[in-house]
């Protein structure tokens, strides 16, 4: 069976990963991260798909599917926060993971990738910003103040 080769990866930023990436099967149910848990790295899915959810004490909140080529917990795993959102297997799925530590070394070696980096998560903001508005929301306006 040939690589899977991420299409949301850059080659060369692909390739790189290679190296400091583990993948793992996950059974339908199977969480890979909960909300609010330490960002210790960030997931690449390779088959089958998840669910990203919010929760609170009463129920689950869908908020997206993520198949083949989907990244889950870049942006929480980048600053070392904590994870925005539950992630579960929907379905029996292969994911690869790229433990944050490494990540950030693999990067100070490598500057050249970070823009590659920075695309994905301008490309995750912007998509955020889309869902946003396609749902009705309208982004906050900032007015400058004149003097009088």
């Amino acid at each position: 069976m040939p690589e899977f080769i991420h299409p949301n990866l850059d080659r060369q930023l692909h390739g790189a990963l290679r190296g400091i990436m583990s993948s793992s099967r996950f059974s339908k149910g199977t969480t890979l991260y909960r909300e609010g848990t330490k960002a210790i790295g960030f997931y690449l899915v390779e088959s089958g798909s998840v669910r990203v959810l919010l929760t609170d004490d009463r129920c689950h909140h869908v908020l997206d599917t993520v198949g083949a080529g989907g990244i889950l917990g870049l942006p929480e795993t980048v600053p070392g926060g904590t994870y925005r959102a539950t992630v579960e297997a929907e379905v029996a799925t292969k994911a690869a993971f790229v433990e944050r530590q490494a990540f950030l070394r693999l990067l100070a070696d490598h500057p050249e990738l970070c823009m590659h980096v920075i695309r994905m998560l301008n490309e995750n903001l912007k998509g955020l910003y889309q869902e946003f508005r396609l749902a009705g929301g309208q982004p906050a306006r900032r007015y400058r103040r004149t003097s009088l």
